[in-house]
């Protein structure tokens, strides 16, 4: 699976007093076959990055959001 993700921000509460950046302009690219970990303080976006990529959270603005997703089909051969 290659994960790529551009420019993504994030804002809660847009237009009212409680409006919150939570992500903002956040880019990064996971090649196939590589780890990353999300590394931070509490409350720096981290779960909500998470669930960007998973896409349970729908971002305010981006350019570009691509998650592919490659599956090998196992056969005696290759095992």
């Amino acid at each position: 699976m290659s994960i790529e993700l551009q420019d993504i921000i994030l804002i809660y509460n847009k237009g009212t007093a409680l409006e919150r950046v939570v992500l903002d302009k956040v880019s990064m690219t996971i090649a196939q076959g590589k780890f990353a970990a999300l590394v931070g303080n509490n409350g720096a976006g981290k779960s909500t990055l998470a669930k960007v990529i998973a896409g349970e959270v729908v971002v305010s603005y981006n350019k570009v959001i691509k998650i592919i997703l490659i599956i090998e089909i196992l056969t005696e051969r290759n095992l």
